[in-house]
């Protein structure tokens, strides 16, 4: 018998289980990577300004709105999930996120509508931010509760890979776009492509999901009549200390991924004043070695336990932080990859730990809106401001290094509040406890 079992060897129905929830989790970094690199030119059409650069603050402040709309999308979507069922909450998040992201790309521009296009976008991210609430959390709760007690971590593992999937899609969408059509058809009607893939897509996902069953876990909950009434009041009245450690975990993961996915690409740019594509190419590498990484972590995890590798993670980004930094700003190719591939080892190491995790860290009947509060408040706190703290630090400080000092210091933070509160949650069971 073996004893690697994976998605694509398990059953039929455990493949479609798992493909159902790694596509939201795919969509949800397409839109969130194609946002970003189509900013300047949402920037000059949604908020025209006589500076470029306050056309661009615009735009990314609207990106920006979503996080605060992450939690409440995260208290309703998680609710449902652990009082009607995981599939319905599934099923409706993706299908919302699907209509808002199309949305975007379907949205009239200043020159037509006036102050109503600004508007009508900033409702769609809010919109958008309410469905991820509940997409990451949801499919995190999903695929743990679906796989093998032995490989949890592994089939976490494939979540945290579906996020550079979904990196890399968006990437190589917006370049071809970019590089086969004039800027002008570009600027006219080209940036909507991307938002509008994710209708079909967001359909395929509705499609699986509607096909799979319950977790066994959630059907575990109704037939011993366990399924919380109040899923929210449970949860902080039950289990402050997890949400408390779901809040911590899910900031580290955050600023992780957020200087990973984000601000590196803009630092190589801004900062080190590469030329974009080059940039681009060593962020596109980069992401070639945090996709395998994150399944090797995986297949660690189930052996050694998850405590460990988040302690080693935030230790290994404390003390590389600063030559991290030193090796992007080196003005060389071949040391800014390294720089950048040491780090994303780090975070896979991080982000396939936590996963698997916030999801053990819960009773089955609170999961899903205990998962999905404390990812996305920690993610909206910390995670989220990082790339605006970072820049800042840079134009404060006029070091080229300085964002490794906030790294660092959140690092700290969490270094402690893990160390005496992360219990080792590698035995725990997934059901009823």
């Amino acid at each position: 018998m073996s004893t690697t079992e994976s998605p694509q060897t398990a059953s039929k129905p455990k493949v479609t289980a798992v493909t159902a929830a790694l596509l939201g989790n795919v969509m949800e970094y397409f839109d969130f990577v194609a946002y970003g690199l189509v900013a300047v030119v949402i920037g000059s059409l949604f908020f025209p300004n006589e500076s470029p650069a306050l056309s661009l603050l615009a735009s990314l402040a609207t990106f920006g709105v979503a996080f605060l709309f992450r939690p409440i999308g995260a208290a309703f979507f998680g609710s449902l999930g652990d009082r009607r069922g995981r599939r319905i909450a599934l099923s409706l998040s993706i299908l919302v996120m699907g209509i808002s992201t199309a949305g975007i790309g379907l949205l009239p521009t200043y020159a037509t509508v006036g102050i109503l296009a600004p508007i009508l976008l900033v409702l769609a991210r809010c919109i958008q931010g309410f469905s991820v609430g509940g997409e990451f959390a949801g499919a995190a709760t999903f695929i743990v509760e679906n796989a093998p007690a032995h490989r949890r971590g592994f089939w976490s593992s494939w979540l945290s890979m579906s996020s550079s999937v979904g990196t890399i899609l968006a990437s190589l969408v917006v370049l071809t776009l970019r590089t086969t059509l004039p800027t002008e058809q570009f600027e006219a009607w080209g940036w909507r492509v991307p938002f509008l893939m994710a209708l079909p897509l967001a359909l395929i996902g509705l499609y699986l999901r509607r096909r799979t069953e319950e977790t066994a876990a959630f059907k575990e909950l109704v037939k011993s009549e366990k399924v919380a009434k109040s899923p929210l009041r449970t949860l902080f009245r039950d289990n402050p200390r997890a949400i408390i450690l779901a809040i911590a975990l899910a900031s580290m993961t955050g600023i992780t991924f957020y200087y990973f996915n984000t601000y590196f690409i803009n630092y190589l740019v801004a900062t080190v004043e590469l030329d974009p594509t080059q940039a681009t190419f060593i962020a596109l590498s980069a992401q070639l070695v945090y996709a395998p990484m994150c399944l090797v972590v995986g297949l660690v995890s189930d052996r050694l336990g998850r405590r460990w590798l988040i302690l080693g993670a935030i230790i290994g980004l404390a003390v590389l932080a600063v030559p991290i930094f030193l090796l992007l700003s080196s003005h060389n190719l071949l040391l800014a990859f390294f720089g950048l591939a040491i780090f994303a080892i780090l975070a896979a190491c991080l982000s396939v730990s936590v996963t698997v995790t916030q999801t053990e860290l819960f009773p089955a009947e609170i999961r899903m809106t205990g998962v999905a509060l404390g990812n996305n408040i920690g993610t909206a706190a910390v995670g989220g401001t990082s790339p605006f703290v970072a820049a800042a630090l840079v134009a404060a400080t006029g070091t080229a290094i300085a964002p490794s000092f906030y790294l660092i210091a959140v690092s700290a933070v969490m270094f402690i509040v893990i160390v005496l509160m992360l219990p080792e949650t590698l035995r725990r069971r997934s059901g009823v406890r």
